[in-house]
């Protein structure tokens, strides 16, 4: 979620990061060496800025509420093992196991799988008796899950797009649904029952914004892959419709410059971080607060450089033809405008 090479999100801090790493790689050790080995590796890999509201969100939901260390501890590792099951379930149906780092052998793959669910459920199972309504939400947010990864392959079919608008970016949320299990594990624990559909609305309205954010900076890749990506919808909706892969690239490029380089795009980011940080405003969360500001600053630098830099290489290009002798009338010697933008 934007580059890395900007400064980082907000984030737990080091030590209790630490404590909850050494404590998942420990539990990791239980099994043979290959799940052990091949669980670190997908640990690691998700141990780095674009995932430091996953790692960090149990926590300060915690400190809010007053809870335990160890309550808040127990979320943190419980939460981790839940994104590294999703995420590992997530390249399988991606098709992209092979080509993630560090993956595990395909043989390895479901076994590490059934350990990670395993250690995903273990510190609810110390938190949670069976008559808790946790296990409610539980089933509810892990078929979310499913269900927005059985849809997130919507058709892209010249004329099927999908308007991008709230609604889908809300659908394409529901890969991220097991981010909510540990932030309504929160609101239990510290008996605030109540606060759990806030909690809800500031995540779905939070996840819905970063999968639009991703998109924009992976349409590329997504394109030459083959997968379904809101940007290119946008752009595509935008124009006059798109068939072959070549027809949506240049309608992509079009709106990026000769259209408004997705600024209704990113308004409609903007417009659900608003409605995220109403929704987590009964939360009193400073981390959670924190965190949906700087993201909101990250999107707008973002959308505002996408547009200088389009600007830009559209302005030199014009000069280039020129200074080719484009301006007689003629189109030989125009030079082929490239994004250098993700």
């Amino acid at each position: 979620m934007i580059d890395d090479a900007w400064a980082p999100l907000p984030r737990l801090p080091a030590g209790e990061a630490e404590a909850v790493r050494a404590v998942c790689l420990a539990s990791l050790e239980r099994f043979p060496p290959e799940v052990s080995r091949a669980g670190a590796a997908l640990i690691h890999r998700l141990d780095s800025p674009n995932w430091a509201l996953e790692w960090s969100l149990p926590f300060w939901l915690g400190q809010a509420f007053g809870l335990e260390a160890k309550a808040m501890r127990a979320l943190t590792q419980a939460n981790l093992f839940g994104l590294a099951y999703v995420r590992l379930q997530d390249d399988v149906i991606d098709g992209e196991l092979a080509s993630a780092e560090g993956a595990p052998a395909p043989a390895v793959a479901p076994l590490l799988a059934t350990a990670l669910y395993h250690l995903w459920l273990e510190p609810y199972r110390h938190l949670f008796d069976a008559a808790s309504p946790f296990w409610h939400y539980f089933d509810t947010y892990l078929a979310q899950w499913l269900g927005g990864s059985l849809r997130d392959r919507p058709a892209t079919e010249a004329g099927r797009w999908p308007v991008v608008d709230r609604a889908h970016a809300l659908a394409l949320a529901e890969r991220g649904a097991p981010l909510k299990i540990g932030a309504t594990g929160a609101c239990l624990l510290a008996g605030r029952g109540g606060d759990v559909p806030a909690a809800e609305a500031a995540l779905d309205h939070l996840l819905g914004a970063a999968v639009l954010v991703d998109h924009a900076q992976d349409w590329r890749q997504d394109l030459a892959t083959g997968r379904y990506n809101a940007f290119v919808a946008y752009a595509v909706g935008r124009g006059e419709g798109a068939g072959s892969a070549a027809d949506v690239r240049r309608a992509v490029l079009t709106e990026v410059y000769l259209g408004d380089a997705g600024r209704p795009y990113f308004a409609l980011i903007e417009s659900l971080l608003a409605e995220a940080r109403d929704g987590a405003r009964p939360l009193a969360c400073p981390g959670l607060d924190g965190y949906l500001a700087r993201l909101g600053e990250k999107v707008r630098q973002y959308s505002n450089r996408l547009a200088t830099e389009t600007g830009r290489r559209l302005r030199a290009a014009v000069v280039a033809f020129l200074a080719a002798g484009g301006g007689g009338g003629g189109s030989q010697g125009a030079p082929e405008v490239r994004s250098g933008m993700t």
